[in-house]
């Protein structure tokens, strides 16, 4: 029986010809997620997003008529931050792992079947994306944190900070606070509440409901026993607020459990920052120990409201 050999200057050349793509794949892998958002390269740091208003208007002629405007100019940070990994891994195990069935056959004709370098680092690569998904909008910014989930602020997080600090609130006309629990018999109910104190510019874009698949379940059973005996209720499965015009779509997220907010803003609205361009980013492999290589790769991230006036962003907090 042949035994499967790594080569280490295979995996280092790997990671330095493929750089590029190894770090392009954490994001590529928050597809489910960031199909609904909207993707920002090149932001380093940060970068100043934020909406503009001129309020100026045409009106009938009149000559030597001129009119006071002033421009009202809302900037938001969108802040990434430097994260790095390095990650240990038994480069044999993983090529096995790729392999499946063929790992323990004879090497020689099964030797071209045996996956390169670059797929085992694309493997690895891969695996990232599953926690920058997770933490989307649960994360918390530590700067001497260890996981992922302390490396930025996610949607929630500055959610939470906009409500504290009075940016979101009923006043402002995006913001409110639900006084009953949301459930399969009074879901449809809910979720119309809240499309009806959203602001009819809001409610003219195609907008997204982010929610706690919970939410999404008791939309279904509330619409199925409130719908029962209607000729159009011929499917299960709601993925729209009834009374919206099929614009306010709801997204259950596996990343929103437990969350106590439902975000609802158009796809523009929602940033996903990263870098992908500079050269501050990067992905290497070392040995440190016998038989065990080291996965070492530095990237920026972050998430930001572009706007959270309430013609781009209303939030309903959970009751309690």
């Amino acid at each position: 029986m042949g035994k499967l050999k790594y080569n280490l200057e295979d995996f280092q050349k790997a990671a330095i010809t493929f750089r590029k793509d190894l770090l392009r794949l954490p994001i590529i892998g928050l597809n489910d997620t960031m199909q609904y958002m909207t993707p920002r390269p090149g932001v380093t740091y940060m970068e100043l997003v934020g909406t503009t208003a001129f309020d100026a208007q045409f009106a009938p002629y009149k000559a030597g008529r001129t009119t006071e405007s002033d421009l009202d100019l809302v900037l938001r940070e969108l802040r990434t931050y430097f994260g790095s990994v390095n990650a240990d891994f038994e480069p044999n195990a993983e090529i096995q792992t790729l392999l499946g069935h063929k790992a323990s056959q004879a090497l020689g004709d099964a030797q071209a079947a045996t996956p390169q370098a670059v797929e085992v680092l694309a493997n690895i690569a891969k695996a990232l994306s599953g926690h920058l998904n997770d933490a989307i909008f649960k994360a918390k910014r530590n700067p001497t944190g260890e996981t992922t989930a302390e490396l930025f602020d996610g949607f929630d997080t500055i959610t939470e900070s906009e409500v504290t600090g009075g940016g979101l609130s009923a006043e402002n006309g995006n913001y409110m606070k639900l006084d009953k629990k949301i459930d399969g018999t009074n879901a449809v109910d809910v979720l119309k509440s809240i499309l009806y104190k959203m602001s009819p510019i809001l409610r003219q874009e195609e907008c997204f409901l982010f929610c706690p698949y919970e939410v999404a379940d008791a939309y279904n059973e509330a619409y199925l026993m409130s719908h029962a005996g209607i000729m159009y209720n011929d499917k299960y499965n709601q993925v729209t607020v009834e009374g919206s015009n099929n614009k306010l779509t709801i997204v259950p997220l596996a990343s929103k459990e437990g969350s106590k907010y439902l975000q609802i803003s158009p796809k523009r609205n929602m940033l996903v920052g990263f870098d992908q361009m500079s050269d501050q980013e990067n992905v290497m492999v070392k040995e440190y120990k016998p038989d065990i290589l080291t996965y070492c790769a530095k990237m920026f991230f972050g998430v930001q409201f572009e706007s959270i006036d309430k013609r781009r962003l209303f939030v309903a907090e959970l009751a309690d």
